[in-house]
């Protein structure tokens, strides 16, 4: 025997919140990140292998034997990533967030130069490990970037330096 809803059009309204047009959305969302998260996947592991493959005990690589491998690994973690960060939806972004945004093409610009002075400072001069030294030049790379860019967009024609 069917067990009839106590609550009238019940059925009716459960129906129209999980319509056919809502369902497939929500399996086009599902894909997306599926397929997002895997080719984030697939790419970092395509990096880290590259670099192992390449790792000569005692043997610094100059940049273009390291610069070789980025192709196809950069572009799926690249591509994975948008379409991660394209599923997530908020109507107002917290303002630091808006702000990195609204800086990031400045940042992505200047990025290199800091880069290199930060490699020199944890690598060389602190000669901390590489597997400290990655994430603390990226912290500073990232901090001095977001900073010289904020600095510059409060200088007045500033979007034609920035972005």
């Amino acid at each position: 025997m069917k067990s009839e809803s106590v609550v009238p059009g019940e059925q009716k309204k459960t129906e129209f919140a999980l319509g056919k047009t809502n369902i497939i959305l929500i399996a086009v969302a599902f894909v997306v990140i599926v397929v997002g998260f895997l080719l984030m996947l697939v790419g970092a592991a395509a990096t880290i292998w590259s670099f192992y493959v390449q790792a000569v005990p005692g043997v610094v690589h100059s940049t273009p034997v390291i610069e070789a491998f980025c192709t196809l690994n950069c572009v799926a973690l690249t591509a994975g990533t948008f379409l991660l960060f394209g599923c997530i939806s908020i109507p107002q972004p917290p303002r630091i967030i808006a702000e990195m945004s609204k800086l990031s093409y400045g940042m992505f610009l200047m990025h290199i130069f800091w880069l290199g002075l930060w490699v020199l400072v944890f690598k060389s001069t602190l000669g901390l490990p590489t597997v400290a030294a990655i994430p603390v030049i990226a912290v500073c790379t990232f901090i001095s970037c977001f900073v010289v860019t904020k600095l510059i967009s409060l200088i007045p024609g500033s979007k034609w330096i920035i972005g």
